[in-house]
Formats: structure tokens, sequence, C-alpha cells
């Protein structure tokens, strides 16, 4: 899931161009799942996200095999980023 940030597009702002994903990742086969919430930034002009930017914000062991879903949203009228 991935959600743009409010200002994403607002040319001078401290969170332009910033993209929040989460996704869940495992270094091989055999290691464990993760949930990892993450921060990239965007290239406006090529809108090309860079993975050397990648601020990563929550990283923890997944141990539910079945469900690897989720939603990453920012709310309309309080702003704040919800996972």
């Amino acid at each position: 899931s991935m959600a743009f940030h409010p200002d994403f597009a607002e040319a001078g702002s401290p969170s332009e161009g910033f993209v929040f994903v989460a996704y869940e990742r495992h270094d091989d086969e055999e290691s464990p799942l993760h949930f990892r919430l993450s921060r990239f930034h965007v290239d406006r002009a090529t809108g090309i996200a860079d993975p050397d930017s990648e601020a990563v914000l929550i990283d923890q062991l997944d141990q539910n095999v079945w469900h690897q879903g989720g939603a990453v949203l920012f709310h309309p009228v309080d702003g704040f980023l919800y996972v």
C-alpha cells in the first residue's frame, strides 16, 4: 500500500515529493517476513522514487503467514498518517 503526502505536489514544502509505502520483506526464502513502513522521495520531474532515499519508519517481524495486506492513508481532517 502507498500514500502520497498531502503536500507532495506543493513546491517548497518540506514534504514535497514524499510517498509512504507499506510492504512485506524478507532477506531470503528461509528468513521470516517483516512488515515495513518506509518513506521515499519521488523526483516529480521523472515520477521515479529514489530507492536510496528510503527512510524506514517501522520494521517489525510479521508472524502471520496468511495476511500480508494493509492500508496506508492520510486522514483528510487531522492530516495524520494511518497504517
